[in-house]
């Protein structure tokens, strides 16, 4: 069977798990990675051809996709393009997979093999200017579809494709996360959990926000995950879990949590508040976005991207450490927790995913 050969920059975070677990949905259908490290958790069908390392991506991904630096971020994708072509030249794949609009750049003239091109995208690329959008659009003509994962991002994306060929699949919690006991042990210090990259973009506020409320013994932050601002856990009531990639010991620690601190840009919550909900844990969400160029730009989170019984965003810190005080005098009700599962049932369950499952098939 002619495999699938995917492009993507990392193997860890959001957008990486999102193309693993679709892989996974297609468990007879052989498929080649080419990256910069491998994922410890991917499918049995899936290897790698991974180069080291270069950077830390967590670190600097988000700084690479800035404007001023994209001809940076081009050579950062540089190294995989002959790797790309010479899997594509021997094994003739059936779908080309690429995780964002610069691989796809790079898995465009592979089509010539008669493969299907697939783009991912969970990022941003309006802000890059015309210049930029006029030579994207051309790259990008081989795309046969697009999977965005929000309105935002299918609008963002249109700027470089066209919308007939965009189509929105929001994130998922993997069954594993609803299947976690809703009962919780109770009494103070109400559990916070942080999943995600720990730097400026995503983690900051929280952080912040966190040592004060730890000090006084009110909370307790675990984070999961990696980056710059882990240095900064360790003291007491701050727990720095590591990057887990085991999603069964990674549900047994949202099961253990009250609450999950999740980032969100301005019309998509990240898959950790969707596995968040599934699990049965209220969501905390800063009004800032998680994406440097949208929160740069000064839009905020939406008040109503989740339902007021089972999540809350905040602006300012003294909103989100009121909101972490009331719930840690009053604690989760398990109604609260039923609650947040049926929400994530109804939006964020595995059906999101067999739209993108049945595009890789051949």
């Amino acid at each position: 069977m002619r495999p699938i050969l995917v492009v993507t920059p990392a193997t860890k975070f959001g957008s990486w798990a999102w193309i693993e677990k679709a892989l996974a949905e297609r468990p007879d259908q052989p498929a080649i990675v080419v990256s910069y490290g491998r994922s410890d958790t991917a499918p049995p069908n899936v290897r790698f051809v991974a180069l080291p390392v270069l950077i830390d991506y967590a670190a600097w991904g988000p700084r690479l996709a800035e404007r001023r630096y994209l001809a940076l971020n081009l050579l950062y994708y540089a190294p995989l393009l002959p790797i790309a072509w010479w899997l594509a030249v021997r094994h003739r794949p059936s779908v080309l997979l690429a995780n964002g609009v610069l691989p796809a750049a790079i898995l465009g003239p592979l089509t010539m093999f008669g493969a299907r091109l697939i783009l991912a995208f969970h990022g941003s690329i309006g802000h890059v200017g015309g210049r930029w959008h006029a030579t994207l659009r051309r790259v990008l003509r081989p795309v046969d579809v697009a999977f965005a994962n929000s309105a935002g991002s299918a609008d963002d994306l249109a700027h470089v494709l066209d919308r007939g060929r965009i189509q929105i699949v929001e994130h998922w919690a993997d069954a594993v996360f609803f299947n976690t006991s809703l009962e919780r042990a109770g009494g103070s210090p109400l559990r916070v959990l942080f999943v995600g990259r720990l730097d400026d973009e995503k983690f900051e506020q929280c952080l912040r926000v966190s040592e004060r409320l730890a000090e006084e013994g009110v909370i307790e932050l675990s984070a999961v995950g990696t980056g710059p601002l882990q240095q900064a856990l360790g003291r007491p009531g701050l727990n720095h879990l590591g990057y887990v990639s085991d999603k069964h010991r990674l549900a047994q620690i949202y099961a253990e949590s009250d609450v999950v601190w999740a980032p969100a840009d301005v019309t998509y919550v990240a898959i950790p508040g969707a596995e968040g909900l599934a699990s049965g844990c209220p969501l905390i969400i800063s009004a800032r976005p998680a994406v440097f160029t949208h929160a740069r730009d000064g839009l905020k989170v939406p008040r109503d991207i989740v339902p007021d019984g089972i999540g809350r965003v905040v602006d300012a810190d003294d909103e989100a450490e009121a909101t972490l005080r009331d719930w840690a005098a009053t604690g989760i009700d398990e109604s609260v927790r039923r609650q947040c599962r049926a929400y994530a049932t109804e939006h964020y369950s595995i059906d999101n995913i067999r739209r993108v499952a049945d595009a890789l098939v051949p």
